[in-house]
């Protein structure tokens, strides 16, 4: 049992070390993304006439004029080194970075872009809202997207203190059990 007490006591030590020593690495390692968002009003008037807008925000049709418009096989086949991507790769990757939602018994809906790139999150959040607008000459765009230049992914701040401060307490009890080692008993009572 004293055994146990000292070797786990080091083991958690050690691997509060390694975590706090990754969480720092990782956060600075991964790269950044950022949002732009874009708000549009939509014609539909029912819950399940907006939900159907929020699907064809999504759809293949919007998400090919989207990639046509801003040439994204060719640049992002150049981004990748790989020439054009072909088309359905595209919409998969948009789709990744696309997050269509509309607030409940409302006819507004938001697109929010994630990219590698302010400027390019923006560009496809606008895009996007352009294409549906073309199909739907009712909608109203409200707010076209801006360029944010802090991240949203990783939130280095959060990433830091959530890592560290586990890598603490796995430490503090790592170095509990060390102390309740060192002030047990060297002999069993008889």
């Amino acid at each position: 049992m004293k055994v146990f007490l000292l070797v786990g006591g080091i083991l958690l030590i050690i691997t509060g070390a390694i975590l706090a020593v990754m969480t720092f690495g990782a956060a600075f390692m991964m790269p950044p993304k950022y949002a732009a968002t874009a708000s549009v009003l939509s014609s539909a008037a029912t819950p399940g006439a907006v939900a159907a807008e929020v699907q064809k925000l999504q759809s293949k049709e919007i998400l090919t004029q989207v990639a046509t418009n801003l040439d994204l096989p060719k640049r992002w086949g150049a981004k990748h080194q790989e020439g054009t991507l072909p088309l359905p790769m595209v919409w998969n990757l948009l789709k990744l970075g696309l997050k269509v939602t509309s607030a409940e018994n409302s006819s507004l809906i938001q697109i929010r872009v994630t990219s590698d790139s302010p400027q390019e999150a923006a560009d496809i959040a606008n895009q996007t809202v352009e294409a549906y607008r073309a199909g739907a000459r009712t909608a109203q765009i409200l707010e076209k997207a801006m360029p944010v230049p802090r991240a949203v992914f990783p939130n280095k701040p959060k990433t830091l203190a959530l890592g560290c401060g586990l890598g603490a307490l796995l430490g503090l009890l790592g170095a509990a059990l060390v102390m309740a080692f060192i002030k047990s008993p060297r002999h069993a009572p008889n």
